[in-house]
């Protein structure tokens, strides 16, 4: 059986198949300034344009968009994006947050989007004519 959305290919690994665009109005979407994330389609759009995103960066962007302007805590972005599972010590999430900026920041080494409030977490910082 293959699942929607899905498509294997001679009984090989599932392959994820593009939303087609006749159902882009039925997505759910979280849009923020030119950030766009289709949580159904599970595609991230910036400034239009179609951007590549892995699952966990995806998982990541979703809880920081939903709770834009919220400081998110690492805690609650670790148990989002691994289940609570992944050691604190590691320099995992970072990573994922360095990737995201460089996918939806102007300017990836002064963030204007996703911010760090040291010691706590981070927050998704709409823009200023949005707030």
């Amino acid at each position: 059986m293959v699942t929607p959305g899905f498509a294997s290919a001679g009984g090989g690994p599932r392959t994820f198949q593009p939303v087609q665009p006749q159902t882009a109005g039925r997505l759910r979407v979280l849009r923020i300034g030119d950030v766009e994330l289709q949580i159904d389609g599970h595609q991230l759009r910036v400034r239009g344009q179609v951007v590549p995103l892995p699952h966990k960066e995806f998982l990541i962007l979703r809880l920081l968009m939903d709770n834009a302007g919220r400081v998110v805590t690492r805690r609650e972005i670790l148990d989002e994006g691994w289940g609570g599972t992944q050691y604190d010590g590691t320099k995992a999430l970072e990573v994922h947050i360095m990737r995201l900026r460089a996918r939806i920041e102007d300017d990836p080494r002064t963030p204007a989007r996703i911010r760090t409030v040291r010691g706590i977490g981070y927050v998704y910082d709409p823009p200023d004519d949005l707030r």
